[in-house]
């Protein structure tokens, strides 16, 4: 079976809200951030969020975040998003690696992107401090048979 990664446009995360973090927890430094909004704009809708939170865990090169956003898209509907990413923290804050993403989206059932329930999401961007953003270049892992739309 040949799985195919189809773009899914570009996610910005304005990391601008509060943050709050310990560095000596059992395994490794743990903080929690509020985000200011976070927008996302594909081939199928153009999302905003409404909520959007994460959490890190973090060592001294490594952070893992899991970051969770309810959106408000274009139509009307609420679409969640749930991710975990990993990123080299010197790199990326150079601008020199991507943080990588892997995630899914959950919506109504009933909603014309339902497709997306079915699917694994996949993310790489970097952060950029000049402006408390982090964009990632988003795509969507499909399969020959897949009911979603195509583009």
């Amino acid at each position: 079976m040949k799985l195919d990664l189809e773009p899914m446009g570009t996610l910005t995360v304005h990391t601008g809200g509060g943050s709050w973090n310990f560095s000596g927890g059992p395994i490794a430094g743990r903080s929690c951030t509020a985000f200011e909004s976070v927008e996302w704009t594909s081939p199928y809708f153009e999302a905003t969020s409404v909520w959007a939170n994460g959490s890190y865990r973090n060592g001294p090169e490594i952070a893992e975040p899991n970051i969770r956003i309810m959106f408000n898209t274009d139509d009307g509907a609420l679409l969640y998003l749930d991710y975990l990413a990993r990123v080299h923290l010197p790199s990326n804050i150079a601008g020199e690696s991507p943080s990588v993403l892997h995630g899914a989206v959950e919506i109504d059932e009933t909603h014309r992107l339902a497709w997306l329930n079915r699917t694994a999401l996949v993310g790489y961007g970097i952060l950029d401090l000049t402006v408390n953003t982090m964009t990632y270049e988003m795509g969507v892992l499909r399969w020959p048979g897949d009911v979603g739309p195509r583009r």
